[in-house]
């Protein structure tokens, strides 16, 4: 009775239900156009200078979140856990791409406008359609207690189930799950996880950390420059990892000394077809050009 009663002590379930709400930032609020870059229409070979700008009347974006979990510790050197999450939002803001607006004669009529001989394609922030998520957030870790200090062993990670969007009200749904979507230009990968190895002592630790990134299907369209026919190419962008490495010192009860280097290996990011809001050829949101970092702290209490 004594051991089943410790067995029960040691786990958890836990559970949560919640609504929440988050206001878009002054700049996509604040009625100011400006000229960002220029575009053709392949349709009708005409020139455009594309203007972004914000909107006086965007409404907050509403989200609604519950997740399931628990967490284990069958001994006092093992602890684990998971959550299954779901989040749903609707009212969410943003910009059309340039594609969704030539590709509909209804938006074209409201956001393309020709002063003097110039074309111009408004793409304003407004009010999207819904996006809806789930997924499984994971975690173990192990330490053991040595003669140089405590050992720690540990790994977290997301496991993304679904991941999918409106492009506006009404719109279908389409999935960016391990895929760049084509409605919203964005991605949610599979997979990520971070496996970490580390030694502490009071004055002192050390920690090298593995990051990972599972990989996508890349879509996107091939224009020929004779003829205009066009055509979809799809290629498989790789997963992506880098090693980090980081050290702090209590040096003494003043001084606090701290140093890490980023992406040891010197890493290049995974070669990405697209470009849109980021640079060609690598996708800024995912990954950047930084390679090895080296960073350092030196702190002084008094």
């Amino acid at each position: 009775s004594s051991a089943a009663s410790d067995v029960y002590k040691r786990q958890m379930l836990r559970s949560s239900v919640g609504t929440g709400f988050r206001a878009p930032t002054l700049g996509q609020m604040t009625n100011v156009i400006a000229n960002v870059w220029n575009t053709t229409d392949l349709r009708t070979g005409t020139p455009m200078q594309v203007r972004n700008g914000g909107n006086p009347d965007l409404k907050p974006e509403q989200s609604t979140q519950a997740t399931l979990g628990f967490r284990w510790e069958p001994t006092a050197r093992w602890s684990m856990g998971a959550d299954f999450w779901q989040l749903q939002i609707q009212d969410t803001f943003g910009t059309l791409t340039a594609d969704q607006v030539l590709s509909s004669p209804e938006l074209r009529n409201e956001y393309i406008s020709v002063i003097g001989n110039t074309t111009y394609l408004s793409l304003i922030n407004r009010n999207l359609g819904r996006s809806e998520r789930r997924g499984i957030d994971y975690d173990a870790q192990w330490r053991q207690p040595t003669d140089f200090g405590r050992l720690r062993l540990s790994l977290r990670g997301t496991w993304n189930l679904q991941a999918q969007k409106q492009a506006f009200e009404g719109a279908t749904f389409e999935s960016e799950l391990g895929r760049l979507a084509s409605n919203t230009q964005s991605m949610t990968p599979k997979h990520q996880l971070a496996l970490s190895a580390s030694l502490e002592r009071s004055a002192f630790n050390v920690m090298t950390t593995l990051n990972y990134r599972s990989g996508f299907e890349n879509t996107m369209l091939l224009t020929q420059s004779i003829g205009g026919n066009t055509t979809t190419f799809t290629s498989q962008v790789a997963g992506f990892w880098t090693l980090d490495v980081a050290g702090r010192w209590q040096a003494s009860k003043a001084w606090n000394l701290a140093a890490g280097i980023q992406n040891l290996t010197d890493r290049n990011p995974p070669f990405v077809l697209n470009s849109y809001s980021y640079f060609t050829g690598v996708d800024t949101r995912y990954a950047n050009y930084y390679g090895r970092t080296l960073r350092i702290k030196a702190e002084y209490k008094f």
